[in-house]
């Protein structure tokens, strides 16, 4: 750690460690582990989480909230709707809340580790390795071979990452296009996400901007209910979110990067480019340095002189025809280690994960913000946005878009009422408030068309047909009255086109 004390430590609740670490490291950040929360709410408060929509709210502010107005927004919401605020456990939750909730813990690097299972998943790799007959220097053995092991797998992901190079998702961009040049493989995939993630966004420009810094409303249409305030510096390409995701990871945000993308930015400042994540800060990266000792050769020409000799032993034992004979592989294997079968499926699922774990979070987000959102007048949701100038409040969206009420709870019994608000005034011309705030600007000619379709009394009154009765007498079918009516079809048909085209061949012909 270069001498340096710790950002952010991880633990549970215990009140020993919490002591510890205020007199060892006063700067740290202690947060909780919230998978340790997540247990101790099963025990407390699992009443409510049966209910319905509990669970998905309570994760969301555990783990997925992204600032704190957003939690302060939602918590008392959820404790009202679900009738729990009184529950003297979610009280004390909520005293302890910025030391669990990663909305409060934006400004100090986490990495997004939420939980300590990483140092659990430490011991068990050395744990699984031994049993309860062996001693310490077992154990000291052990440990070594695990440490080894780690760093031989460390090695190679360092030579993937030098000679190898991730496929661009958008080519000739030229943020991603540098972002793979500085990035490690696993590095640049994440930002890559964030990218792709910043395409799918809208922009909203703010009123008031001056010619040097612009203030953009970001979000993804259809998905957010929160908007994400992004301020943007024309001349220094400095830009400020209020998500906060730069100092909670090291990377771009997605609102940042879809701003950079309509600015035309096309490389990642230097300010926001953190060494951990480049290729510099790997393990076997050597600097070229002359050094002060003579007898001390820089590393490419060491590298060189290395791989020469190696040359020159392969060449000379290339006619050994024992040399040839041994340690050959199969057709088709691989010069790598043989992996377990369990090993083969952990590295598929590891692939997916992340992929999975995006959509989920995003899902638990939506369901948890639409459980407890405001719905307007028409049935639509209220929409707020996060401001750079005030942090502790949201603002409520005006200027947003609101989409038709039937795609929303209550818009079915709107669109009913309004529906036969519309057919009662549909006689006298007039739009009715109702019809207004439905939202469908019926014009004249729209009254006018569905006039006659609501006036279709001469083919629903068939009286003459129902007083059938004097046919039986005969005298009336005598008198065949809707005979004379088929006048009308004999002038639509095929005698009336045929008079009239005669007429013009007699015109022509004259």
């Amino acid at each position: 750690m270069g001498g340096n004390p710790p950002i952010t430590i991880m633990t549970d609740q215990a009140p020993s460690i919490a002591a510890g670490i205020r007199n060892v490291f006063p700067d740290a950040r202690h947060r909780l582990c919230t998978w340790h929360i997540g247990e101790n709410s099963k025990k407390h408060i699992g009443q409510y989480r049966a209910l319905d929509g509990f669970s998905d709210i309570f994760n969301y502010l555990l783990k997925y909230c992204e600032t704190a107005a957003e939690f302060e927004y939602h918590w008392p919401r959820m404790l009202t709707h679900y009738k729990c605020v009184e529950n003297p456990w979610l009280k004390n939750l909520y005293t302890i809340r910025e030391m669990w909730c990663p909305a409060y813990s934006k400004n100090y690097w986490s990495g997004g580790v939420l939980s300590s299972q990483r140092c659990e998943t430490t011991n068990k790799s050395v744990s699984h390795r031994l049993d309860k007959t062996q001693g310490l220097c077992d154990f000291y053995h052990v440990f070594l071979d695990v440490i080894s092991y780690w760093r031989s797998k460390e090695n190679g992901h360092d030579y993937r990452n030098w000679k190898g190079r991730p496929e661009v998702a958008a080519a000739n961009c030229g943020i991603l296009l540098h972002a793979r040049k500085i990035y490690t493989i696993e590095a640049y995939v994440l930002f890559e996400e964030q990218f792709l993630k910043g395409m799918a966004c809208s922009q909203e420009e703010i009123r008031g901007n001056t010619a040097i810094e612009k203030n953009y409303y970001v979000w993804r249409p259809k998905k957010d209910l929160i908007k994400h305030e992004v301020r943007f510096n024309q001349e220094t390409f400095a830009v400020d979110c209020t998500c906060q995701y730069f100092t909670e990871m090291g990377f771009l945000c997605s609102h940042a990067l879809r701003v950079y993308h309509v600015h035309c930015v096309p490389e990642i400042p230097n300010l926001y480019i953190l060494k951990r994540w480049t290729k510099a800060a790997m393990c076997s990266h050597l600097v070229e340095d002359d050094g002060e000792k003579s007898n001390i050769v820089a590393a490419s020409v060491w590298r060189a002189q290395t791989l020469r000799n190696f040359v020159k032993l392969v060449m000379s034992s290339q006619d050994s025809l024992q040399a040839r004979t041994e340690n050959l592989r199969k057709k088709g294997e691989r010069n790598d280690r043989l992996k377990g079968t369990v090993e083969k499926i952990y590295n598929k699922a590891k692939g997916n994960w992340r992929r999975r774990k995006a959509k989920f979070t995003d899902a638990t987000r939506f369901k948890a913000q639409s459980a407890v959102m405001e719905l307007d007048e028409v049935g639509a949701p209220v929409i707020f946005s996060n401001s750079l100038n005030d942090s502790s409040d949201l603002v409520v969206d005006a200027s947003f878009p609101k989409p038709p009420p039937k795609y929303f709870r209550r818009g079915a019994a709107v669109d009913k009422n309004v529906e036969s608000s519309d057919k009662e005034n549909n006689s006298t011309n007039e739009t009715s408030n109702d019809s207004y705030v439905h939202g469908s600007t019926k014009t004249d000619a729209c009254t006018k068309v569905k006039a006659p379709l609501a006036t279709k009394a001469p083919p629903a009154t068939k009286a003459p047909s129902a007083t059938k009765a004097p046919s039986v007498n005969k005298a009336p079918s005598a008198t065949k009255a809707p005979s004379v009516n088929k006048a009308p079809l004999a002038t639509k048909g095929t005698s009336a086109t045929k008079a009239k085209k005669d007429q013009q061949r007699f015109e022509y012909n004259i």
